[in-house]
């Protein structure tokens, strides 16, 4: 659900690299890619658990304008059966995420879609579930210089 969330807020976001690497990486761990086009279209009509409907409705709306968040908002994931914890997590996945794809983007981050089902593989079978291990080795390369290994990573 993670993935889900992250590639979700990143297509929220307009982050195509965020969104073309969790997509890849949310496909690893058995969600459809067409279910986040599904999802992108038309959110009520997804083919996806309800339940989690309220919290992609929040994370999009913290997303989009973090300034006008009510109490109704929260409300209505509570209302849906999700805990305080569970709240929290998807609050904090979204904000990770939206900092993320704003590094992302200001870095210039791109990759080829190969590279990033490469990735995606590596981050699915990764036994510890870090991404820290990604960045052993070379993955991203800025997109104004093709070829050339981002020092960041």
């Amino acid at each position: 659900e993670r993935e889900l969330f992250g590639a979700y807020t990143s297509a929220m976001n307009d982050c195509d690299y965020c969104f073309r690497s969790h997509r890849a990486t949310a496909a690893h761990f058995g969600i459809a890619e067409n279910l986040l086009d599904a999802m992108l279209d038309d959110l009520d009509a997804a083919p996806i658990d309800e339940k989690l409907k309220p919290l992609l409705r929040y994370a999009a709306k913290l997303t989009a304008t973090p300034a006008k968040m009510t109490k109704a908002d929260a409300q209505r994931a509570y209302d849906a059966g999700w805990s305080d914890a569970a709240h929290f997590h998807a609050t904090a996945v979204c904000a990770y995420f939206n900092f993320a794809n704003r590094l992302a983007d200001g870095a210039g981050l791109d990759a080829s879609d190969a590279k990033l089902r490469e990735i995606a593989e590596h981050l699915a079978s990764d036994s510890d579930g870090s991404y820290a291990t990604v960045y052993d080795s070379p993955h991203a390369t800025r997109s104004d210089e093709p070829g050339r290994t981002s020092e960041a990573l």
